[in-house]
């Protein structure tokens, strides 16, 4: 059977996608997934399958379908109802997210298993419906369907029940969702439930207060996440708050915490409005960014039972000014309100709140931790010569910073170390240094950078938007340039060395000034439109040592002229030259195979070419609009050429081998 509107992409068993469709008033958004196509069964809905297809209306799924894969249908905004097959047995992540129009859903018995967020954000849909063999719900799977008051479980289910439109589990003992949609501003959990599941309370906007049983002895992760209530009581036999329980609780702003809680996890109280928090001397374990972006929170005293704390804890509050420890504490101290480890040789936390423009850390610091001054509003800052290392996004967000020193012990930058401090113009990387992060230096405002000769890899987003740069020296040391290293910097020209091996996807994309780019010898791989949209790029040098150019390296770079392609390169991937518009001369190797969709798309300017006789294929639109293109030969060897690869070329002559002629 083959659908009468729809070609499916196929891979074995499964439905990848959909082909091309581009008259979308006459085309049937209603699609019906066979049981079999091209004389193969279809079992699965394959990751990503219908992902972004706006105009899909229906779906009807077949009764061989077992499984939908991570993003199948994502963002498919007008899908208004799906039909599952009698068989389905999973459900993958994210697999209907941000179906805003879909209404109502009756999942088979058959059905095992939904992933994660597999219906997060259907802000329509009302009606759910569970059957009897489902076992396990992934975290918040339906979370922000903001008009899902009911969810309703087969009798026969052994695992989940619902009791006055709220899921539990079979005994009662773990309350699993409570809808999104469901109205009133109080809730009163019952005497005998010993959990509250991962994101139970998710996203509900109505609640304000919950109450919460002293039977209850977990809570979930993000079981509280993005709510709006602003009273809870928590009990005293609870002794862990799971990662992100109360994050984005934007109402919250005081909470008792319980006598006997020991560990707080990641994110815990992250973007609440707390403004004072009272831990208690239990507590041994404080998480990363557990009370980061808590604007208001202005105290805070650290107990002597803590034991460990994580990065970035009380990065962008705003208002503290002064981090307490008790006296009593063998693992930190407070040095005027700064955050130290007790052997004072690593910088915590700098509280933001405190209005100064210069800070001077201690000698004997080695590490400057996590989110140690993140947000704060400084303008310069000296590191002592016994720094060692500057952690993942120590000074990211520090808008007034101008002036920071980098000793010559250095020897790692984390990830988004000094991303958009847009004062810092200048700052001399010290040649000890061996690592940079990820994002290192992005939305900064510096010049000019010398690459230390221990560096080996620029790693991705490392000068990205670096819009002031106009000078970079990149050692013989480094053999890899990570994606985005570059994108968007105010680069003018660059002599890669040859000890680079691969420059990644958008290194250089829209480096609006890059006019030259000459490549080492040892070059191998050029990623995905690793120079995509550099307008004012006249020529490169592509040595004989490289071997792929990805998708759309070189599109839109309007003033190229000429391009050599090396004999080493065997396939000119999609768009990698489209709407090179100067482009006049091309040379393309002797060995090349295969010349893929829209190559050399509007590349207005080219007026002749000669086709290798190793050629085997040409896809669609490879030569669309190519107007001053005189004469082409198709060799022998060419097996597959698109009816449209020369499209708008002004009635080109094609001149095949076997002494035949047409006009395109």
């Amino acid at each position: 059977m083959r659908n009468k509107h729809h070609q499916f992409k196929t891979e074995k068993n499964r439905v990848i996608g959909l082909y091309d469709v581009y008259d979308y008033n006459t085309h049937d958004w209603n699609c019906i997934i066979p049981p079999f196509y091209n004389g193969e069964e279809i079992t699965v809905i394959g990751e990503r399958a219908f992902d972004s297809y706006y105009y899909l209306k229906s779906i009807v799924l077949s009764d061989s379908i077992t499984d939908i894969e991570e993003e199948a249908f994502y963002l498919c905004e007008e899908l208004e109802s799906i039909k599952f097959g009698s068989n389905l047995k999973h459900i993958g992540d994210y697999a209907f997210m941000c179906c805003s129009s879909l209404k109502s859903i009756t999942l088979p018995d058959s059905l095992e298993s939904i992933g994660d967020e597999a219906f997060n954000n259907c802000s329509a849909l009302s009606s759910v419906t569970l059957g009897k063999n489902i076992s396990s719900i992934g975290l918040n799977a339906f979370a922000r369907c903001s008009k899902l008051e009911n969810i309703s479980v087969s009798g026969e289910n052994e695992y989940f029940s619902s009791r006055d439109g709220i899921l539990y589990n079979e005994e009662g003992t773990e309350i699993v969702i409570y809808p999104a949609g469901r109205k009133g501003s109080k809730f009163v959990i019952p005497d005998g439930v010993t959990s509250i599941g991962k994101g139970c309370f998710s996203a509900n906007k109505s609640l304000r207060r919950v109450t919460v049983p002293n039977s209850v002895s977990r809570i979930g992760e993000s079981a509280f996440s993005d709510c709006n209530i602003n009273s809870i009581t928590l009990p005293d036999n609870l002794e862990t708050i799971e990662k992100d329980t109360f994050f984005d609780c934007s109402d919250l702003s005081e909470i008792k915490l319980p006598n006997n809680l020991r560990i707080i996890e990641d994110g815990a109280f992250s973007d609440c409005k707390i403004e004072s928090i009272d831990l208690p001397s239990s507590l041994i374990s404080i998480g990363n960014n557990a009370f980061s972006n808590c604007t208001k929170l202005n105290s805070v005293t650290l107990p002597s039972s803590l034991r460990s704390i994580g990065g970035s804890v009380f990065s962008l509050c705003d208002n503290l000014r002064h981090i307490n420890v008790s006296k009593d504490s063998e693992y930190f101290m407070s040095i005027d309100g700064v955050l130290f480890d007790k052997k004072k040789e690593k910088l915590i936390g700098y509280p933001i709140g405190r209005k100064r423009s210069k800070y001077i850390v201690p000698k004997g610091v080695k590490e400057i931790g996590d989110g140690a001054f993140q947000g704060s509003s400084l303008k310069k800052v000296k590191l002592p010569s016994s720094i060692k290392r500057i952690g993942n996004e120590a000074f990211d967000y520090c808008l007034k910073l101008k002036d920071v020193n980098l000793p010559q012990s250095l020897y790692s930058i984390g990830d988004n170390a000094f991303s958009s401090c847009i004062m810092l113009e200048n700052i001399s990387l010290p040649p000890s240094l061996k690592e940079l992060g990820d994002a290192t230096f992005e939305y900064t405002g510096l010049k000019e950078v010398r690459i230390p000769d221990r560096i080996s890899e620029i790693p991705p987003f490392c000068f990205n938007e670096f819009k002031a740069l106009s000078d970079i020296f990149i050692p013989p040391t480094v053999t890899k340039i990570g994606a985005y290293a570059f994108h968007r910097s105010g680069i003018i020209s660059s002599d890669l060395p040859s000890s680079i091996l691969s420059i990644g996807e958008k290194a250089f994309s829209y480096c609006k000034g890059l006019k030259s780019v000459m490549l080492g010898n040892g070059i191998k791989e050029i990623g995905d439109s690793a120079f995509n949209s550099c307008s004012v790029l006249q020529s490169i040098y592509l040595p004989d040592s490289l071997e792929h150019i990805g998708k759309e390296t070189f599109s839109c770079c309007y003033r190229l002229k000429e391009i050599e392609l090396p004999e080493s390169i065997k396939v000119v991937e999609e768009k990698a030259f489209w709407h090179c518009s100067s482009l006049e001369n091309l040379v393309l190797p002797e060995e090349l195979i295969e010349i893929k969709d829209e190559a050399f798309y509007c590349c207005h300017s080219l007026e002749g070419i000669t086709l290798p006789s190793s050629l085997r294929s040409i896809g669609k639109r490879a030569f669309l609009g190519c107007k001053l293109l005189k004469n082409i030969t198709i060799p022998l060897s060419l097996h597959t050429i698109a009816k449209d690869a020369f499209m708008y070329s002004n009635g080109l002559p094609i001149h095949l081998d076997d002494k035949e002629q047409r006009k395109l």
